[in-house]
């Protein structure tokens, strides 16, 4: 189901602009979940952030798989996970190639079923970094079905 997807702000061109997104994606054939909170500021003269920092959790949808990825993003080039067992580690950000993340996800029990499903959610995650201009929406996704998206401007 998809639910309303919002974004709100005005920039004016004038100044930085500070911004926050939460946002959920469902990849349907891999059978897992994308939920983010990003926050960030887009700078005066820009329409996307390079500084953005937040959580994302990647989660099996799948009902007796209890896999899943947890990222820290801080605003640098290196991005911190956990997985359900084993201690946290980091890795450059964004990762070379979609396989990095695909390597990260197997090893958190997080099944992936389509490289368009796992590019796609690379490209939602670096969007919603990147601040509300970034962020995907209804309609701008192929293989990624928006649950919700709240992107704004503060």
């Amino acid at each position: 189901m998809v639910m309303l997807a919002a974004v709100t702000g005005l920039l004016t061109g004038c100044g930085d602009s500070k911004f926050r997104t939460s946002a959920t994606y469902q990849a349907p054939d891999s059978e897992f979940s994308v939920t983010l909170e990003t926050i960030g500021t887009v700078l005066s003269g820009r329409d996307l952030s390079d500084n953005g920092s937040g959580h994302a959790r990647i989660e099996s949808m799948v009902a007796d798989a209890k896999g899943s990825v947890d990222l820290e993003f801080t605003g640098t080039r290196y991005v911190t996970y956990r997985l359900p067992s084993g201690p946290p580690g980091s890795m450059p950000w964004p990762p070379p190639n979609a396989g990095a993340l695909r390597g990260l996800l197997e090893r958190g029990g997080v099944a992936v079923a389509s490289d368009d499903e796992l590019q796609e959610t690379l490209d939602a995650l670096n969007g919603a970094l990147a601040g509300p201009k970034g962020t995907l929406l209804e309609g701008q996704t192929k293989h990624l079905r928006v649950v919700e998206v709240v992107a704004r401007y503060e």
